[in-house]
This record gives structure tokens, sequence and C-alpha cells, in this order.
């Protein structure tokens, strides 16, 4: 794992202020879409498999807003997350005990965007009553799914391990896979998968 400390700047006397503001946008939403929350502070958390591929975009963005605005990236060693031996100092048993506060914060973090990306399918997918329409399907129903999953999986494998967290993105990614013309059609498997996607909500909330 490693931590992203992130911080835009540029001088918001001048006219280019509100355009520099609005195009920073688009980086400061791939570096939360990206991360997660690394405690109550302005630190992020990137797996370490996906950092190579992180760092590439964010220099893009860099290069591409120079102009407008300076964006610094610093990255910073997670801590080792190993067990404090009997005997030693308090302040070891103190950084032990902040590091699990804060692997807490992202384990949070992590269910609770899954929980965001559930609610949107949930959403979508859901049938009208007896004598109901259901809600239009669009395209977009599943579209970043399989690159949030792929986020997921990432940050279950390097920090978890939690078997209840790959059995959802195992769901999430069976849902994503289905066609959407079938599920406009046949109103049976629309109703199968919406309920799949309660199931994998009530799994969530016993994460």
């Amino acid at each position: 794992m490693i931590l992203v400390e992130t911080r835009v700047s540029y001088d918001r006397k001048t006219p280019d202020a509100k355009a520099a503001n609005a195009k920073s946008a688009p980086f400061r939403s791939y570096v939360y879409r990206h991360t997660m929350m690394w405690g109550t502070d302005a630190l992020r958390v990137l797996p370490t498999s996906l950092w190579s591929e992180f760092a590439q975009v964010v220099d893009r963005f860099k290069d591409n807003l120079s102009s407008l605005c300076k964006i610094e990236v610093h990255y910073l060693p997670y801590p080792a997350n190993t067990a404090v031996p009997g005997g030693q100092l308090d302040l070891l048993a103190e950084t032990a005990e902040e590091l699990r506060r804060r692997t807490n914060i992202m384990y949070s973090d992590v269910c609770h965007r899954i929980g965001l990306v559930l609610d949107e399918i949930n959403d979508s997918l859901k049938i009208g009553d007896s004598e109901g329409e259901s809600g239009r399907l669009y395209d977009s129903v599943f579209t970043g799914v399989g690159a949030d999953v792929r986020l997921f999986r990432a940050f279950n494998e390097a920090a978890f391990k939690s078997d209840t967290l790959n059995q959802i993105c195992d769901g999430l990614s069976e849902l994503s896979s289905l066609e959407l013309n079938v599920l406009r059609r046949n109103k049976q498997a629309r109703q199968d998968a919406w309920q799949k996607s309660i199931d994998l909500l009530n799994i969530l909330s016993k994460a």
C-alpha cells in the first residue's frame, strides 16, 4: 500500500482562478475515485499494484494543468502492519493502535464505496409493482463497474483478505456481465438481477 498526499494551488485573485478551479476538478475526482480514506486528514491510500497506472494519469494531469495551477503529489510509505511484541515502549503500542484505527477507516470507506455502486445498480434494476412499469434501463447502468471491482479487489488483497468482500466483488462482476438488452426484454431476468443486488447489499451490511 502507498499513501498519497495531493495539493492543488493557484492564485485565487487572478482572472484565471475560476478556470483553474473548474479544470482541476477532474484531477480531484480522479484521486478520490482511485484511492480511499486514510484517517480524517488529507492523506489517501492506494494499493501498490495500481500505483504505476495511477502515477501516469496524475502526471498527465500535472502537465495538462501546469499553465493554470500547480499540482503537488507526494507518495509516502505505508506503515508496516506488524504486531507489537510485549515489553515494547508505549509509543509503539500507540502507533499500532493508530494504524488499526486508520485501517478501519479505510475498510469503512471501501464498504461505503461498494454500497454506492450497489445502490445505483439496485435503483436502476428496480421493477415496478404488478401494475406499474419498470424504469428505463440506461446503457450506463454497468459503466465503470468493472473498474470499481478491480479497485475493490486490489484493496481487499492488499489490506483485508476478506472472503465477504471477495464474494461481493464476484457478485458485482456477475451483474456487470449481464446483457442489458436481455434485461430489458425479460422481466424475470431483470427481477433476478435486482434480487441479486439486494442479496449483495444484505451481505455488505454484515461485512
